[in-house]
């Protein structure tokens, strides 16, 4: 601004738009920011009150409002329920190789040959299980990744034999349905429900064993965010499909010292998730239009646990159980999402990155063992850098 010379005073005044990098904004947000100054021609009422912000805080706050669903809850979704997947199954193989040639004494003779005859048809007969989950996480905000608070639940059956040499092979079924917040300013809820199927076996030669198990899952994800800032409110719906397939595997060897085990694992967990494209329906104004994204996942890691087995009685056995792992993440690609403005605009491109690249995990486990039914508890705990999970589980194994 300044004053022209000449016959005439004149009033000169120039206006730019500083730019993202200017603001000092994030690559993520910056993208934002920029697309939206076309994409925003289309929508006064938004555009405007943007346009009024008066600090870089101000201006950041709005823009994680604003935007579409960065990647990071679907895809940690779908690294959760392959997770449960072989936590469950990993406890559905180990007590079958922790209770392998536990007897069972009855004083009577007849129970004594019912018993044995018992053990001898779940040798060769099917084995039905049924498996209760609880799973609770929280995620600290780091930087410009939004963190969240989420609690998921569901339950998971199967069935399976030995077979082909093996010690089980078979299928299950886990339904779960999970329900999420970010740490934004305004409401922003994230629901997930999932439907995966299971393909599992074991095999154990002496002490050592190898497990493994193929999934696949139809998720449906559902979001609703509300936009509130100054005087302005608007709230955003959308809903998406996706699938997942998985792969995990184990292997690792037990050691018996009289009454205790001490087992060491190596394990590997594989995700792809692959997301439909969507367009957000919005109470006022216009939300975005989200292309397709596939996102990956593959973990690594180890494990050791310890047990012990105690007589209580003629027909019960009490086996407590304890165990520490670590898992790295070895697929850290930042997760791309493309979208862009309903009302208008070019699409722009917004990367989240990885969260989770290392976890520490802890847990304890108490299984009661009968000669026909095996009733076990446990809780697990993951622990990583502004994160940390719980999850519980009651399981029933029925032997037929």
């Amino acid at each position: 601004m300044g004053l022209q010379s000449g016959d005439r005073d004149e009033l000169v005044v120039n206006l730019r738009r500083r730019t993202a990098e200017e603001i000092g904004l994030s690559q993520r947000r910056g993208a934002l920011f920029e697309a939206s100054i076309a994409g925003l021609q289309g929508d006064n009422e938004l555009g405007g009150a943007i346009a009024n912000l008066e600090t870089k805080e101000s201006l950041e706050s709005v823009l994680d409002q604003v935007a579409p669903e960065a990647g990071e809850m679907p895809r940690y979704s779908a690294v959760t329920n392959q997770s449960m997947a072989l936590g469950i199954l990993s406890q559905r193989f180990s007590s079958l190789r922790d209770d392998d040639g536990v007897e069972f004494a009855n004083s009577a003779r007849l129970a004594r040959a019912s018993a044995r005859r018992s053990r001898e048809v779940s040798t060769n007969g099917l084995n039905v299980w049924l498996q209760e989950i609880g799973y609770v996480a929280n995620r600290d905000t780091v930087d410009d990744v939004t963190g969240f608070d989420g609690e998921t639940v569901g339950f998971a059956a199967g069935i399976d034999k030995p077979l082909l040499g093996m010690d089980a092979l078979g299928f299950s079924i886990m339904q779960t349905v999970g329900d999420y917040s970010d740490d934004l300013a305004g409401k922003d809820e994230f629901d997930v429900l999932s439907t995966q199927f299971n393909v599992y076996g074991s095999y154990s030669t002496g002490g050592f064993f190898v497990d493994a198990i193929g999934t696949f899952a139809f998720m449906s994800f559902d979001r609703t965010r509300l936009i509130e800032f100054d005087d302005l409110s608007r709230e955003l719906e959308s809903d998406w499909n996706a699938t997942q397939f998985g792969a995990s595997a184990q292997a690792g060897y037990r050691m018996k010292f009289g009454r205790y085990g001490l087992t060491a694992a190596g394990n590997i967990n594989y995700v792809k998730l692959d997301e439909d494209g969507y367009t957000e329906v919005a109470t006022s104004g216009s939300g975005f239009e989200v292309d397709d994204r596939k996102t990956t996942s593959f973990r690594a890691g180890a494990t050791l646990a310890m047990d012990a087995l105690f007589t209580m009685g003629d027909d019960l056995k009490i086996m407590p159980t304890i165990r520490a792992g670590y898992l790295t993440e070895l697929s850290d690609d930042e997760i791309e999402t493309r979208a862009r403005f309903a009302a208008g605009g070019n699409s722009f491109l917004s990367t989240t990155p990885v969260a989770l690249d290392d976890t520490v995990i802890g847990g304890v486990g108490l299984v009661f063992l009968t000669d026909s039914i095996n009733v076990s508890f446990n809780y697990d705990q993951e622990r990583a850098s502004d994160f940390i999970s719980h999850t519980g589980s009651l399981t029933v194994r029925i032997k037929f």
